[in-house]
């Protein structure tokens, strides 16, 4: 019996805690939702619910434009832009969207460690395109189709990992009150490997290995929201997931 649970649990354990790539996509793609610790998914109300969940897009009824600047810490910069237009053929909407995170760091030594006067830079970046619809009175449904590329110090060496990812999002009114529901499955994918190989010298041997991939940070989300009180000009809005 013994045997058998072990040998399950290596054939699980391939997924590694905190070795996932590209989890700058965990980023909030803005401050409301920021403010709302993520509990967003059910919320949206414009273009920037592409980062949170884009079924609701399909809502929409007029082209527009979103974009965010968030300055992290340790000069770290995360922006994000979508563009959505209705698609009166498709009976919906499309957009297409970019996210960049970006950081200059100082190169150091041992010797200099406040700086040798040279720098390198970070950057990781998703592009992609939205789509999304209203299938009836009560049910959105919306994907991402996106490309990720993320450096792992380029200038430096390093490698380069990239992926397409997928997300799928939907919005249901129940049809009680304004309870509406949503359910989110994001950064859906193959794992991103670092392309190229790894030179390493074992006991006077040159060795060639491939590298290792690394999963996609793959989230579920399920959210309700509803308007307990909506009376001009104050509205109050409850959301849980």
């Amino acid at each position: 019996m013994f045997p058998n649970v072990a040998f399950a649990h290596v054939s699980l354990g391939r997924q590694r805690v905190a070795t996932a790539s590209g989890t700058f996509l965990k980023l909030p793609t803005s401050a409301r939702g920021m403010a709302l610790g993520g509990a967003y998914a059910a919320l949206m109300d414009d273009a920037s619910s592409v980062g949170w969940n884009p079924a609701r897009l399909g809502a929409l009824s007029q082209k527009g434009f979103f974009i965010s600047h968030t300055q992290w810490f340790a000069d770290i910069s995360y922006i994000f832009a979508i563009c959505p237009q209705p698609w009166p053929r498709f009976s919906g909407l499309v957009g297409v969207f970019f996210g960049s995170l970006s950081a200059m760091m100082k190169e150091t030594s041992e010797y200099i460690p406040y700086g040798t006067g040279r720098k390198f830079a970070f950057n990781d970046w998703v592009a992609g395109v939205s789509i999304a619809r209203r299938l009836t009175d009560k049910l959105l449904v919306g994907a991402n189709a996106k490309y990720v590329r993320e450096e792992l110090g380029t200038d430096v060496g390093g490698a380069v990992t990239s992926s397409w990812l997928l997300d799928v999002g939907t919005k249901y009114y129940v049809g009680l009150s304004t309870v509406r529901m949503a359910m989110l499955l994001r950064d859906f994918g193959p794992e991103l490997r670092p392309c190229g190989t790894f030179v390493r010298t074992l006991n006077g041997s040159v060795i060639t290995q491939d590298y290792e991939g690394f999963a996609p940070p793959t989230t579920f989300k399920f959210g309700i929201a509803c308007d307990p009180v909506e009376e001009d000009p104050h509205k109050l809005r409850q959301h849980s997931r």
